[in-house]
């Protein structure tokens, strides 16, 4: 399979992950007892200080949700980008590091998630693996 399409079927994956996680992000709703709505309401109404800010474990958490469909996006804009210069200078290189992040998220995600993170950061993580042994080597090249 040529660079660009290993690249393109990364890009599309990660902009599945972005609608995924967003859309469960905004459509959570408590759906497991009393003990979840009970967890729920304690992060959102005691605050404390953190580095000078006042904030609550929900802020926190919610937060840092936002902050990976923030991530995502950037990636997926990444992605785009990378699977129409794969000629260019540096492609490879890219490709190598987004796929020692996804490997990363990956590992994270056995140990902490569920079933479909896994497996979409461990498909990612082949993809640019993949890619990234397919793009042209400026070192092998120069031999």
């Amino acid at each position: 399979m040529k660079p660009s399409t290993l690249l393109r079927v990364a890009f599309a994956l990660a902009l599945l992950e972005l609608a995924g996680h967003t859309f469960l992000i905004f459509s959570f709703v408590p759906k497991h007892g009393i003990a979840e709505e009970t967890i729920i309401a304690a992060m959102k109404s005691q605050a404390f200080s953190f580095s000078g800010s006042y904030r609550t474990y929900w802020d926190m958490y919610f937060g840092y949700e936002l902050f990976v469909s923030l991530s995502l996006i950037v990636e997926s804009l990444i992605l785009w980008q990378l699977f129409h210069a794969t000629a260019m200078p540096g492609t490879r290189a890219i490709a190598g590091v987004l796929a020692l992040g996804e490997a990363g998220y990956a590992l994270l995600m056995i140990r902490y998630f569920f079933i479909i993170p896994i497996a979409s950061h461990t498909a990612m993580a082949i993809l640019l693996s993949i890619a990234w042994y397919s793009l042209p080597n400026p070192r092998r090249e120069l031999h």
